[in-house]
């Protein structure tokens, strides 16, 4: 087991931190799924035990700002990219940029945009953001110099900040959607409730090692899905697409929307992959445990996905299991 560091960065507006780390339940391998209090998406860290030789110093990515569904209670929901912090990590480092969307007492929600260098506290950053908005963003490290990028290219706002920490961590990159933090001295730092955001889709995901940039399936490096946990609703992530660099990020539970944008499914059960529970056209909905996501059937627990109930071959099937 390996557990994120528990960051506690100062407040930001509402006593939010944007990241805290999060607490893993499986090793940052590939294939297999980190549980997460806060964090939701993907992490890539190096391959090599030589951590000295494998340092990232580069990560960027696009999404489009998700509107949220503020009738089901207050709550927060970040979408970033970053370097460091990742699972297992000994340093108290994380280089971040993003955006962010709160609920307060109804409505769809305030978004706004920010960088983070822990454990300095979060800083408002001044472009605009609204539903909609198709945000790209990336993080540069040189030394303990960072460069953090935001552009909304829908309205052509573009803010990049030269900035200096003495509290560098290079030994991941991360792709996240988060449930932010509220700190105090007493106690630390919680997750808030998780905005219902529906989904969000990253594009352009990729890093940079050694001079190497790739997407998240790159060889030069190993990634992992986190799916995050959290007591008011959870968010999962789909798998990667073809070319390793675009995933979406699904909240379930608390009435919230599961839809998938590669077409994996949704429904009802907690598949890291999105690929269980419901209907896919493209056959991977529904079923039981099948570790290819293409479950259907009332129990199919083939490893293929041939279902034995309605609707046969990879897919359809009730779905509710």
């Amino acid at each position: 087991m390996r557990t994120k560091l528990p960051y506690c960065a100062a407040a930001l507006t509402a006593a939010l931190a944007l990241s805290t780390g999060a607490s893993a339940q499986a090793d940052t391998t590939d294939g297999q799924v980190l549980t997460s209090s806060n964090w939701a998406g993907y992490e890539a860290a190096g391959n090599s035990t030589d951590s000295a030789e494998q340092k990232f110093s580069r990560v960027s990515g696009s999404w489009v700002q998700p509107s949220a569904d503020c009738s089901t209670g207050d709550g927060s929901a970040a979408f970033w990219v970053g370097l460091g912090g990742g699972s297992g990590s000994e340093s108290t480092g994380l280089e971040q940029v993003g955006t962010e969307v709160d609920c307060s007492g109804g409505g769809q929600g305030e978004a706004h945009a920010w960088y983070e260098l822990i454990p300095a506290a979060p800083v408002n950053l001044d472009v605009d953001v609204n539903a909609g908005d198709h945000i790209s963003a990336w993080v540069e490290v040189d030394g303990n110099n960072v460069k953090v990028n935001l552009t909304n290219e829908t309205t052509n706002q573009s803010v990049t900040k030269n900035l200096s920490t003495e509290n560098i961590d290079v030994s991941s990159a991360e792709w996240i959607a988060e449930a932010p933090s509220a700190c105090s001295s007493d106690s630390g730092c919680t997750p808030v409730s998780l905005a219902n955001f529906g989904d969000v889709t990253f594009t352009s995901a990729t890093a940079t090692m050694n001079g190497h940039t790739g997407s998240i399936s790159d060889s030069a490096w190993t990634s992992a899905p986190l799916q995050l946990g959290g007591s008011s609703a959870n968010a999962v992530p789909t798998s990667l697409s073809d070319d390793g660099g675009s995933f979406g990020v699904s909240v379930q539970g608390a009435d919230a929307q599961t839809s998938d944008p590669y077409g994996n499914g949704g429904g009802s059960s907690t598949d890291p992959y999105g690929n269980s529970g419901g209907t896919d056209p493209y056959g991977d909905g529904g079923g039981y445990t099948d570790p290819y996501g293409n479950g259907g059937g009332d129990y199919s627990p083939s490893p293929y996905g041939y279902d034995p109930g309605p609707g046969y071959y990879d897919g359809g099937g009730w779905g509710t299991y």
